[in-house]
């Protein structure tokens, strides 16, 4: 099996691009020109302290006929607690703008239609079929729903309620555009603004993970290991010591090594 070392210590991500070959990384803490990262010890390449989101500053076009591995090692400090540990990805599309998950994720069985043109600064709207439409979590209205990603939301909804045949879909804040009565929407919701391929809670044995990802999906899907769809590169990402309600938050500290972006045929 060949591979193709493209970026180690996860280090990738940005306004330049990555070569698919030749580029051996960096695995430097100063790299990833985070006050929270430091170089490690005893070992470690690196060493994270607190809960705290580290996205590489230089970004990987994304090949969908090659299949990317992400792969390292983890372990607690011996000298710290820690939290849960997660490393993936953040995604990009052609205009270089980050996809949300609120973007992509949409909520199954509520693809409708506006019952009533809406027009700018209304805070209600009003929908066809209403019957799976909820407000827990952070949901919004999609328009012109079906293609993804989808920027095209509401601020969140606040309440829905039916009247008769129809559906009146309150939100937070005013419509800033109208749109036509036929217009199709559904709701797309909020969650984790990156895609983990690693999800665990180090011990103080060094712990591998490795995570195959190849391809860029059309729809949206659940378990997937496609990228999201419309995505066109990439930025490596670590969430370590992730535990806020933690009184020990402060004190947490993750390591790593071996972290590598590899490109295997």
């Amino acid at each position: 099996m060949k591979k193709v070392l493209i970026c180690s210590a996860l280090l990738l991500a940005g306004v330049s691009f990555a070569a698919d070959a030749g580029l051996t990384g960096l695995n430097d803490a100063a790299a990833w020109k985070k006050a929270a990262m430091t170089a490690g010890k005893d070992g470690a390449a690196m060493e994270v302290v607190r809960p705290g989101m580290l996205e590489f500053p230089q970004a990987v076009k994304i090949d969908p006929a090659k299949k990317y591995r992400f792969s390292g090692e983890v372990r607690k400090s011996p000298d710290a607690p820690t939290g849960m540990f997660l490393a993936g990805y953040v995604l990009y599309d052609k205009d270089n703008k980050q996809i949300m998950t609120q973007h992509i994720r949409a909520i199954a069985g509520t693809m409708t239609e506006l019952a009533a043109a809406a027009n700018a600064g209304d805070t209600t709207v009003k929908i066809k079929n209403g019957a799976r439409w909820n407000t827990k979590g952070a949901h919004y209205v999609a328009f012109n729903a079906g293609t993804y990603p989808n920027r095209d939301l509401s601020e969140q909804i606040k309440n829905v309620q039916r009247t008769g045949n129809v559906w009146t879909v309150t939100l937070t804040k005013p419509l800033k555009k109208a749109y036509k009565a036929g217009t199709k929407v559904q709701i797309q919701a909020s969650g984790a603004h990156f895609s983990p391929v690693n999800i665990a809670k180090p011990d103080g044995t060094w712990k591998k993970f490795s995570f195959d990802i190849q391809g860029v999906d059309t729809v949206v899907q659940r378990n997937s290991t496609k990228f999201w769809p419309g995505a066109v590169s990439f930025k490596p990402m670590i969430m370590p010591n992730w535990n806020w309600a933690s009184p020990d938050k402060n004190k947490m500290k993750t390591q790593f090594r071996n972290f590598k972006v590899e490109i295997v045929d």
